[in-house]
């Protein structure tokens, strides 16, 4: 026998046992039973139920020689037991065996060749690379974007093969993922990931990450992001999140983004059922960080317009077009639009991207600034020097306002995982607090207005909040632009 190819359905019998071909192929469900044991039939007929790749990354799994026997029950068996307490509607795990006899034995499978693997989505079991099954059957196209074809929307989980089928037809310009893609990559795999999110009961993905680290789901991961990986996921933080670490690793996973391993969204998707990992194929919606859509261009418009814009923020537009300055984002967009911008007020609230902004505005006539530390930033802590170099880039011509500052009850901590979640939300309120009063007071001296952002859960606890600090420091009479507001008319009135 040159090779022995298992496949596993859910319940264990033996499905087309061909003694005759050289490629024997068994396919077992959880009973023992044979079914279609036909001597006479080919391999053929029944091996499209199997996925086989022959080609990809090396599997580095030892394989055993030939009169040893292998119980490999340490990553399915401790996968079905945490999968079953929680829930789970993945498969059900198999014990395999490896001899040289090429037998099944006990409701357990004997092979000649190398370990078996079992996906977790659908309990396929093969000898080929799982990594590639789980690609190429249960993921959206473009989630390894380097061995997908950006022109069919294909995945081939392998460059080889990308080469031979599509770059060779289609040219390279389209089909190979290269800078042009980045954005919208990016924008792809969050959508994803907030589609596994709504779908598990989480909130934000960081809701989604607890999920993984309470469970410890991420004991199933093996290897680490490659080099090429990190740096994909470098720019997607540096892009598209409000945070990111200095390294990415997926065991435990220490950013949201690290779900983008596939063993990691594997095991998530045999949590959702069948019929959401087929719409999960699908997913084609492009959102924010935060879950906000991603709209297509505006179409130009006959009608000339002039409009003020009193709350952008310019560097984050700029990084995510990779565009130089404020002239060549008018260049590129809409000149129904870019011929009528009236005025705007660039927010810089990232200190790391304060000494940009003068480079970033160029020349730009009607584009103001405002200089401020957002809340997530300020939950850290504000150091004298971040406030000192407020008070020197405040003195600019071109800074009309403060801001933005404020409270947001939302922001989350960078603990991975969070051992005490009661004292890092003190935290980080308190020092929201203090950043939003000792700016408050800049703003006064300055005679600045101040742009206050204010969010919460719903509940009206942050602006509560807001108008208690502002009052007990008689900073009333101060002149205030609120943004991000979504109380009623009696709280803008206050």
């Amino acid at each position: 026998m040159e090779d022995d190819v298992l496949s596993l359905s859910a319940h264990g019998e033996s499905i087309g046992d061909d003694s005759s071909s050289k490629a024997t192929e068994h396919s077992l469900s959880a009973h023992g039973d044979s079914i279609g044991d036909d001597s006479s039939s080919k391999a053929t007929e029944f091996s499209d139920m199997m996925v086989i790749d022959e080609i990809g990354y090396e599997d580095t799994t030892e394989e055993p020689s030939d009169n040893r026997e292998v119980h490999d029950e340490g990553i399915y068996q401790q996968y079905v037991h945490r999968q079953r307490s929680a829930g789970a509607q993945g498969p059900t795990p198999y014990t395999v065996n490896a001899s040289n006899s090429g037998e099944i034995e006990n409701n357990s499978i004997t092979t000649f060749k190398s370990r078996l693997h079992q996906c977790f989505v659908c309990g396929l079991v093969t000898h080929g690379k799982m990594r590639r099954h789980v690609l190429k059957t249960h993921l959206p196209w473009y989630w390894e974007p380097h061995t997908a074809c950006w022109s069919c929307e294909v995945q081939e989980a392998q460059a080889g093969s990308l080469a031979h089928r599509h770059t060779m037809k289609h040219g390279i310009a389209g089909t190979v993922f290269d800078e042009d893609h980045m954005h919208l990559w990016c924008q792809l795999m969050l959508g994803s990931l907030h589609q596994i999110r709504s779908w598990l009961e989480c909130s934000t993905l960081d809701d989604l990450l607890d999920y993984i680290l309470q469970r410890e789901l991420y004991t199933f991961v093996k290897n680490q992001f490659s080099s090429q990986e990190h740096q994909l996921l470098t720019f997607w933080a540096d892009n598209y999140c409000p945070s990111s670490v200095p390294t990415y690793i997926c065991n435990p996973p220490n950013h949201p983004i690290c779900i983008f391993n596939w063993e990691l969204i594997a095991v998530l998707l045999s949590r959702v059922g069948a019929v959401k990992q087929e719409r999960f194929l699908l997913q084609k919606q492009r959102l924010t960080y935060e879950g906000a859509n991603i709209t297509e261009p505006i179409s130009q418009s006959e009608e000339q317009l002039v409009f003020v814009d009193s709350h952008f923020h310019l560097d984050q537009i700029l990084r995510r077009m990779r565009l130089r300055n404020f002239q060549h984002l008018q260049s590129v967009v809409a000149p129904g639009c870019s011929q009528y911008f009236y005025y705007g007020v660039a927010n810089y609230v990232f200190p790391s991207r304060w000494n940009n902004w003068d480079s970033d505005v160029g020349f730009a006539r009607g584009v103001y600034v405002s200089f401020g530390i957002h809340p997530h930033l300020a939950a850290e802590g504000v150091s004298k020097r971040q406030m000192d170099q407020l008070d020197s880039l405040t003195d600019s011509h071109l800074c009309v306002a403060i801001g933005e500052v404020g409270l947001d009850y939302t922001t989350t901590c960078i603990c991975r995982p969070c051992r005490n979640p009661s004292r890092c939300k003190e935290e980080a309120r308190r020092n929201q607090e203090e950043a939003f009063i000792n700016m408050l007071l800049l703003a006064r001296r300055k005679g600045l207005p101040v742009i206050i952002h204010c969010r919460d859960c719903g509940d009206g606890s942050a602006a509560k909040r807001t108008l208690e600090l502002i009052l007990h420091h008689n900073l009333a009479g101060m002149k205030f632009y609120r943004h991000c507001f979504e109380g009623t008319i009696e709280v803008a009135h206050s």
